[in-house]
């Protein structure tokens, strides 16, 4: 549903990445935060933890690549719009 948005103007496309880069923020404070929050249990190790942090900021940098790339998409198609009003002048 989320993706199905990226198929209109580039104007409505903008929020769309601004809400990768905002959730991607979300899980890189997460990641940020593990240590303080988290200590591994005798039955769930140092490693594991680890683990899982590195793959939170994994999924965090993966979100906010997202985010950049359809913002620049965004940005490129949106300059394109502009330079197509500029070169072709309406009639009156």
């Amino acid at each position: 549903m989320i993706l199905h948005r990226l198929q209109r103007p580039p104007a409505k496309t903008v929020p769309v990445a601004m809400m990768f880069v905002a959730v991607g923020m979300a899980i890189l404070t997460v990641a940020i935060a593990w240590p303080k929050f988290v200590s591994p249990a005798a039955h769930f190790g140092a490693d594991w933890s680890d683990f899982l942090r590195g793959a939170t900021y994994g999924i965090a940098i993966a979100f906010e690549a997202i985010g950049l790339v359809i913002a620049v998409a965004a940005a490129n198609a949106r300059r394109t719009e502009r330079a197509r009003e500029i070169d072709s002048p309406s009639r009156p």
